[in-house]
């Protein structure tokens, strides 16, 4: 008899939550946009900005100074095969 009142209710609770529409919304998420927003402007001013700005000479000859001296790494395998896994 339990059982069956249980389910009653159940039933009844169910027919009633869904005689009212769902409205659901996230509070505060035009604010949240706006903000959003206004960083990825500014980040892309910055990034603007900086890409646009004019290398100094001492970075400009750091570079070069360095370019010249970079030699490309030796190359090895990524796998080792066999007795060579013993050496790693």
């Amino acid at each position: 008899m339990l059982r069956q009142l249980l389910t009653f209710f159940a039933l009844l609770t169910g027919l009633a939550a869904t005689a009212a529409p769902a409205e659901a919304h996230i509070a505060g998420t035009q604010a949240r946009m706006e903000a959003v927003f206004q960083i990825v402007v500014t980040a892309d001013r910055r990034q603007q900005q900086a890409a646009l700005a004019p290398v100094p000479p001492v970075v400009r000859a750091t570079l070069a100074n360095d370019r010249a001296l970079m030699r490309p790494a030796p190359a090895v395998p990524g796998v080792r095969i066999g007795i060579d896994r013993a050496r790693e």
